[in-house]
């Protein structure tokens, strides 16, 4: 089985939650070879933003995977454009295909709020991808407050790592099968990392800090384009 990893965010390598992600999901994959039905996993992982400008290179990788998994960050309930870019492009050069190659494909979404809810409308996109693409859906998991694990190894980024590494663990088992990502999982993926007042607390701290260093602290209720009353 060939394997292909994208990591969908435009952060400099090793520093965003998606490519933590993949990383761990890649290692839990690597491990499943000689298991069962999983034999011979060959895994590459690839960064979109190196591919923006060899749509070419990146849509004949994908034809030559057996399995494709993208990770990427939501911006504004969205994929970011350089994830938009690349899937335009695959899906219009797979759609050409009378036949393209039968080729599997997962996502998994994070993004920076505490609720996995607002991922939905990128898992939504993925799938509607998948699906113009003529790639077979595997299913897709999503991550509230993932912003802290950017850059550190996912089993050392705790506690905001604790239910994503049982989640990509379980994913893998079954991605690994020729199966799709199993419901527990996506449930696992999806639960909350710290409760909603203490990412509030940590939010509005990290604002003030910024504030104070910008010498703005004073002007954070502004509101210079509020019309006169």
């Amino acid at each position: 089985m060939k394997v292909l990893l994208l990591i969908g965010s435009g952060k400099p390598a090793g520093t965003s939650a998606s490519e933590s992600l993949l990383r761990f999901l890649g290692e839990q994959l690597a491990a499943q070879a000689g298991e069962g039905e999983a034999e011979g996993i060959e895994i590459e992982i690839e960064r979109l933003v190196v591919y923006s400008h060899r749509g070419q290179a990146l849509c004949e990788k994908v034809d030559a995977a057996d399995l494709v998994v993208l990770a990427s960050p939501v911006y504004v309930d969205s994929l970011p454009y350089l994830v938009t870019q690349a899937c335009e492009r695959i899906a219009a050069h797979r759609e050409a295909q009378a036949e393209p190659s039968p080729t599997r494909f997962a996502a998994v979404i994070n993004c920076g709020f505490p609720e996995a809810a607002h991922c939905e409308t990128a898992v939504d996109i993925a799938r509607i991808f998948a699906r113009a693409a003529k790639l077979e859906w595997a299913g897709a998991l999503a991550m509230g407050g993932g912003q802290p694990i950017g850059g550190h190894r996912l089993q050392e980024a705790m506690p905001h790592g604790r239910w994503a590494v049982p989640a990509l663990t379980m994913a893998a088992e079954a991605l690994a099968r020729g199966q799709s990502i199993p419901a527990r999982a996506v449930e696992l993926m999806s639960r909350p990392t710290m409760p909603r007042f203490l990412y509030m607390m940590i939010g509005n701290t990290q604002w003030r800090t910024r504030a104070l260093g910008s010498h703005t602290l004073t002007q954070l209720r502004a509101k210079p384009f509020a019309e006169d009353s």
